[in-house]
């Protein structure tokens, strides 16, 4: 969502559009190399980042409610 008043990226002047948008590429550009070598980054793989807990499961179900509800008691979701 946007202020009705914001001008949004497209009024500015290129000089300023490139001091917004260099450091974003120059943040990108280093993941995008390490996904194309193959590394992942380690953000998704870190639950603790997002105060979540993680749990690996195997399950016969393909359908991810069913896994829910046969894991419920570990997993501690709120009631509705």
């Amino acid at each position: 969502l946007v202020e009705e008043d914001d001008p949004g990226l497209g009024h500015h002047r290129p000089a300023e559009l490139e001091e917004l948008l260099l450091p974003a590429g120059e943040r990108a550009c280093p993941l995008a190399r390490d996904l194309v070598d193959g590394k992942e980054p380690l953000l998704p793989h870190s639950p603790a980042m997002f105060g979540v807990r993680a749990i690996d499961v195997t399950a016969p179900h393909p359908e991810l409610d069913a896994v829910v509800e046969l894991y419920s008691d570990r997993l501690r979701l709120p009631t509705a």
